[in-house]
């Protein structure tokens, strides 16, 4: 790459992409970003969701909404279903029965008949 190169941000080398490329300034997982995108929102988005977050500010942008606010959107809602998701192995005995629905059938074994 030239000097001048090194000046212009448009061919300006930011990392080293996904695999060991080089990718240039303002191109995220293969693609380019929406130009009204904040370095700053770059920055805070987890690399495992940076492609659909791409995906989320490209949709944004050329709808003619702000992409920065459709990218913390996004993580957010992310960030909402992580909580919610319950892995198995962190369930309690009473989780697993509710779950299968293994206790409805138990209380109708109990009631006495006549």
């Amino acid at each position: 790459m030239s000097a001048a190169g090194k000046d212009d941000p448009a061919t300006a080398v930011a990392s080293a992409g996904p695999r060991g490329r080089e990718e240039p300034f303002g191109v995220v997982g293969g693609g380019p970003l929406p130009p009204s995108l904040d370095g700053k929102t770059v920055i805070r988005i987890p690399r495992s969701d940076l492609e659909d977050a791409t995906q989320e500010a490209w949709a944004a942008y050329l709808s003619g909404e702000d992409p920065n606010v459709a990218v913390w959107a996004y993580l957010q809602r992310t960030r909402r279903q992580a909580r919610r998701v319950i892995f198995f192995s962190e369930m309690t005995p009473e989780q697993c029965r509710r779950m299968l629905g293994e206790g409805a059938e138990e209380e109708k074994d109990e009631i006495p008949q006549d």
